[in-house]
C-alpha cells in the first residue's frame, strides 16, 4: 500500500520537474488504495495521463481509505483496469503474484464501465 504512494508521488513529482516528458510518462499500479484528495487527484490526471490502476474489485485495499473521513475526501487517481477474483480470502485476493500478475497475464482487467444490480 504504501509502496503504491511512493510511486504516485514518483510519478507526480517527475511530470512537474521534468520538461517534456509527459506523454512518455507511464504508471502502472496494482492492489492501490485512495492517495490524496480532488483537487490532487485532479492535478495529477492531468500531468500524468497514461496513468494505471489494476484492481481486483474482491480487493478491500482499493477500498481504502473511505472516499470520506470527517471532512476530508479521498479518490483513486489514475484510470481503472479492474476484474473480480473472490478466493474467499482477504489476504489472496490482495496477492500480487497469486491473483493480480496471473489476471494480467490473461487480460482479464478491463476499463469499460461495470453496472452491478443493487439491492
Amino acid at each position: 500500500m504504501e509502496t503504491v504512494g511512493r510511486a504516485v508521488l514518483a510519478a507526480y513529482d517527475i511530470a512537474i520537474n521534468v520538461q517534456g516528458i509527459k506523454d512518455q510518462l507511464q504508471l502502472y499500479t496494482f492492489a492501490g488504495p485512495r492517495v490524496g484528495d480532488p483537487v490532487f487527484a485532479n492535478n495529477y490526471n492531468e500531468l500524468v495521463p497514461n496513468s494505471y490502476r489494476v484492481v481486483n474489485l474482491a480487493d478491500v485495499v482499493p477500498l481504502t481509505p473511505p472516499t470520506k473521513i470527517l471532512k476530508h475526501t479521498y479518490q483513486h487517481v489514475g484510470e481503472e483496469w479492474s476484474y473480480l477474483n473472490q478466493t474467499g480470502d482477504i489476504s489472496s485476493n490482495h496477492s500480487l503474484n497469486n491473483n493480480y500478475v496471473p489476471a494480467v497475464q490473461q487480460g482479464v482487467e478491463t476499463n469499460q464501465p461495470r453496472n452491478y444490480p443493487s439491492a
